[in-house]
């Protein structure tokens, strides 16, 4: 079969106005073969909407994680700052669940990954300029489930709210600010964000209906569907749905990867704090 390269070069040509005008007036001649401009079609039609999507960053995030933490506050610079060309989505799910569905284990849970989750976590904090502090019971990590409820309730009754109340819930746990299993505890998280003491009441008790608990359960699904193991799971998108040619979605697991992510984007990298990076 011949190739159709040069016909589908010269058709391209045909894409831009200018040729196009040319065309109409029979100073430009192209003749394709009725195959090679459909395939052409097609091959435009895909690399146009490629060129209208915006990236898309999910963080699936369980604030158990403190390295979850640490990727949040920088997608969240990067998000502030406008470094970053990207649709930021938060996701909390329930560690917990992906866990038992992937047969993973807490690094806490095991003996040489506790001892090096210690001092890597020690070591992370100071290169993120995180309040971060070891758990004075680190039984509290494994009491989320609450937690995560009030953030899907959140999501869906007051989306305003979400980014607030999931870093007044991680710094409450692992800054050193008090619990996040008791409803009191919730509570004064809700009122660390400005609500008053109705409206966080309202909120935590909304988190305990059927349609929260089903929402989280879903979120936990589509991470698992997503690849998940650990939090924090990050996916990009950067096609557009239809894409039949592109997996719709990359993963990184942890709060390193966004050097990598960044490359994915085509977008720049300058760190965990880009407003003081000298580039």
């Amino acid at each position: 079969m011949p190739s159709l390269l040069p016909a589908l070069s010269q058709r391209f040509w045909l894409l831009w106005p200018s040729h196009q005008a040319l065309a109409q007036e029979g100073k430009l001649k192209v003749e394709v073969p009725a195959m090679a401009a459909k395939e052409l079609a097609t091959a435009a039609s895909a690399a146009w909407r490629r060129s209208r999507v915006v990236p898309k960053i999910d963080l699936f995030y369980d604030v158990a994680s403190p390295y979850s933490w640490l990727a949040f506050e920088t997608l969240m610079r990067y998000r502030d700052l406008g470094v970053w060309d990207a649709d930021i989505t938060l996701r909390p799910f329930f560690l917990g669940g992906i866990m038992k569905a992937t047969g993973n284990k807490p690094p806490a849970t095991l003996k040489a990954k506790g001892k090096y989750m210690k001092e890597d976590l020690a070591r992370m904090a100071r290169y993120h300029g995180a309040p971060l502090v070891p758990l004075k019971d680190p039984r509290a990590m494994f009491e989320t489930l609450a937690a995560q409820r009030l953030l899907n309730a959140a999501a869906v009754d007051a989306p305003e709210r979400l980014e607030g109340l999931t870093r007044e819930l991680w710094t409450r746990l692992w800054g050193g600010g008090g619990d996040i299993a008791s409803e009191q505890g919730l509570q004064e998280a809700c009122m660390g964000t400005g609500m008053d003491a109705g409206s966080a009441k309202s909120l935590l008790a909304r988190s305990g209906d059927a349609d929260i608990k089903a929402r989280l359960k879903e979120e936990t699904q589509e991470a698992i569907r997503r690849g998940a193991f650990g939090a924090p799971w990050i996916t990009l998108q950067t096609c557009a749905d239809d894409d039949d040619d592109r997996k719709p979605w990359e993963a990184f697991f942890g709060c390193d990867r966004f050097d990598v992510l960044a490359q994915a984007m085509g977008q720049p990298w300058l760190g965990p704090h880009p407003n003081l990076s000298k580039l």
